[in-house]
């Protein structure tokens, strides 16, 4: 599987967990979306709440040096929730690294495989 193919099997899963009829999805380009190959978002008068997918289709496990750029980018545009998608195994140490920066920084992470 190629990894745009990874990344639009990714999009189809976020819209069965995210309804279009409640949230906006949106799937970014292929190559240089920053940090980001899939954005949801909810807003009403009262939530503004943005949603960032990050689709990772390696065939080694996934460090923390892969992802962390990614916890930068959530934080400077204050991102609720960050969802990676990975083919691979993400290091356990990355993950709880993530997890730590999260809750200092106030918005949650899932990891899917």
């Amino acid at each position: 599987m190629a990894a745009h193919e990874f990344e639009d099997l990714c999009y189809e899963y976020a819209q069965e967990i995210y309804s279009p009829n409640k949230y906006k999805l949106f799937h970014t380009s292929y190559n240089h979306d920053g940090g980001k190959d899939i954005k949801i978002s909810f807003y009403d008068e009262l939530h503004r709440y943005k949603i960032w997918a990050e689709c990772k289709r390696h065939k080694k496990n996934i460090g923390l040096e892969e992802i962390g750029k990614n916890i930068v980018l959530i934080i400077a545009n204050n991102v609720n929730r960050v969802l990676f998608f990975s083919a691979s195994k993400i290091r356990d140490s990355a993950k709880r690294e993530i997890l730590r920066v999260a809750k200092r920084s106030n918005f949650e992470v899932s990891f899917f495989r």
